[in-house]
């Protein structure tokens, strides 16, 4: 059973974004946020997704270092913020074999130091649509958590369940990425 439009959140696309992400279950609007390049209606200041393609992470980590490590420095205070990297390491590996990339370690301990840094969850996601499932069930489950300390309480729905089953799983198993459609892959 789906939740009552009212109380399902409705996510902020950044007028900067140039692909936004197509999403299927929740209600999504453009505007200028402050940080990131997705959030959640209302919860602007404490919700995040800065939304990177492996070619624009390795630019993000190497020549653009300085500018996004300040994006990064602004999402300190948000309470749920995300790195989602659209891609597969597969897609790094053919950047460094067409010299694009000097050291894929260097892009992959790049990250590892932003999300400690700025305690930040990265997730690598195989595919925009995937990308988008997943954004739709962070801003669900900050905006229920934001929901719940104002008193109120909304189950959860199948569709966020079943795909933070899979990030979570590929997160916490090495080996395993979230497929399209929240299955899970072996590498």
């Amino acid at each position: 059973m789906t939740a009552a439009p009212e109380l399902m959140p409705r996510l902020i696309v950044d007028t900067r974004e140039q692909t936004p992400l197509m999403f299927r279950h929740l209600e999504a609007t453009r505007g200028t946020l402050q940080s990131g390049d997705y959030s959640v209606a209302g919860l602007e200041e404490e919700f995040a997704v800065e939304r990177k393609s492996v070619a624009d992470l390795v630019g993000s980590v190497t020549r653009d270092r300085d500018r996004f490590s300040r994006e990064l420095h602004r999402l300190r205070g948000f309470r749920w913020k995300y790195l989602l990297i659209v891609g597969t390491e597969m897609e790094l590996a053919r950047l460094a074999a067409q010299g694009r990339v000097k050291n894929q370690l260097q892009v992959k301990n790049s990250i590892l130091a932003f999300s400690t840094r700025y305690g930040l969850q990265s997730v690598w996601v195989d595919t925009p649509d995937a990308a988008a499932h997943v954004v739709e069930s962070w801003a669900f489950m900050a905006y229920r958590e934001a929901k719940r300390q104002a008193g109120l309480k909304l189950a959860i729905p199948q569709w966020v369940s079943a795909t933070m089953r899979a990030v979570n799983m590929a997160t916490d198993a090495p080996g395993l990425t979230p497929a399209p459609g929240g299955e899970l892959n072996q590498k």
